[in-house]
């Protein structure tokens, strides 16, 4: 295939003053740099072809992706619900153990809180018996000094 008439250059070149067999070298040059950059060119195209992805392609791989998103979704959500669980039971036993805590916390209140009225009132029976007991004292000395007038 020539595109170009290599013919009716050199006949121009030969017209214009230049030599004939200079003419057709210049003309054989031209069209053989034309042959390559179409070669070059046609190479390009089918490569860029090649490389293009069709409708159909883009069309699987767009399902494939969403495949994957779903996929990863699903997985995500297990995970999460996993997680969820985990820290409810979590939640639950620190709420137990809580509970007990409290529990506990408030019998030991409670215990020292008797062992303390305890005290209280075995101190307040001390108080009261000694001031009976300061008070009947001096009840027999004003008795006792009663009788000696």
């Amino acid at each position: 295939m020539q595109i170009i008439d290599t013919l009716q250059i050199s006949e121009d070149l030969k017209k214009a003053g230049c030599d004939s067999k200079l003419a057709k070298q210049i003309a054989q040059q031209i069209n053989y740099a034309t042959q390559e950059v179409i070669h070059k060119q046609t190479e390009l195209i089918k490569e860029h072809k090649a490389e293009s992805a069709t409708k159909d392609d883009i069309e699987l791989t767009k399902l494939s992706l969403q495949k994957d998103i779903d996929e990863t979704k699903l997985s995500l959500q297990k995970d999460i619900d996993e997680t969820k669980l985990t820290l409810q039971k979590e939640i639950e036993e620190t709420k137990l153990t809580l509970r007990k805590e409290i529990e506990e916390t408030k019998l030991t209140f409670q215990k020292e809180i008797e062992q303390v009225k305890t005290e209280l009132l075995k101190w307040m029976i001390s108080l009261f018996t000694g001031q009976t007991a300061i008070i009947i004292g001096a009840f027999f000395a004003i008795v006792k000094i009663g009788f000696r007038n």
